[in-house]
């Protein structure tokens, strides 16, 4: 039996996957077929991630436990670090887009918390899954909430200092107040906003409107989602633009955190490109 003490638990669950089931096996059959390779790549990319090309060493994991059950995913961090932290936050935005991108949308909530797991019959526990189940519950979108015992760690780690924190479409996490069914949350958690993942930014246009499609049938969760997106929408951007020797690419997006960044390239639609040519990154 293994103890991880004092981590980051996540807990999300798909928003309309009973709406997606049916009492067909041919439907249950398609969900399966959808649906199976969609969580054995997230779970690969989770404690997988693919090396830059050429370069000399494996990443290592971004999780010390990515668990998927049925319509529900658990993510537990590594040892407390700036490093950890910002792996753990940027690859649950990841997670969440492609989820997202697959209309599979994620909502729930990250706390602090200890987990056990034993192998033999496989069994996980948690401190932390009472509360992330209540709250991730509570609330009308596809998101993920920072829960208040998790935030100083969470911004201390991944942000630092965060009056020089300036809010922008490309931050790992953005300050707003969730859409909560009020009748599932005390009154406090009505009255201020939260942290929450920002797990929009490397999307394409098209692609968040289809993953909006899809969530019209819940006309709460719907609104909820969509203000987020157009309040992202109203801070600045620092999306690069690039010279025309880079075609196809277009642009170059960074997500950044003290320890961890994601970066993409995108072409004139907004499609992931390859930049022609040679580019560096260089550290200082």
């Amino acid at each position: 039996m293994d103890l991880y003490q004092n981590r980051l638990v996540a807990m999300l669950d798909v928003l309309g996957f009973d709406s997606k089931i049916s009492s067909s096996a041919a439907n249950l059959l398609n969900i399966m077929q959808e649906y199976v390779p969609l969580t054995r790549d997230a779970k690969t990319a989770a404690l997988s991630p693919r090396p830059v090309e050429g370069s000399p060493s494996t990443p290592p994991p971004n999780f010390e436990i990515a668990e998927f059950v049925f319509d529900t995913l658990v993510l537990v961090s590594k040892p407390i670090s700036p490093k950890s932290v910002g792996d753990f936050i940027l690859s649950t935005c990841e997670l969440m887009e492609k989820f997202f991108a697959h209309q599979y949308p994620l909502r729930g909530a990250i706390s602090l918390g200890s987990v056990a797991v034993d192998q033999e019959p496989h069994i996980f526990l948690s401190d932390a899954f009472k509360r992330l189940s209540r709250y991730g519950d509570a609330q009308n979108w596809a998101g993920c909430v920072i829960l208040p015992e998790a935030e100083d760690l969470v911004v201390e780690n991944l942000l630092g200092d965060l009056d020089c924190h300036v809010a922008r479409q490309s931050s790992a996490i953005c300050k707003i107040s969730p859409p909560w069914k009020i009748e599932k949350v005390p009154q406090d958690f009505l009255d201020r906003s939260f942290w929450c993942l920002n797990w929009s930014y490397f999307l394409q246009k098209e692609i968040v409107q289809e993953g909006l499609n899809f969530l019209k049938g819940d006309r709460e969760k719907f609104e909820g989602t969509r203000r987020y997106l157009d309040q992202q929408l109203t801070l600045p951007d620092d999306l690069q633009l690039l010279p025309d020797d880079f075609a196809p690419a277009k642009t170059f997006k960074c997500m950044k955190a003290r320890s961890s960044a994601r970066m993409a390239f995108s072409d004139a639609d907004g499609n992931p490109a390859q930049p022609n040519g040679e580019f560096s990154v260089s550290f200082y």
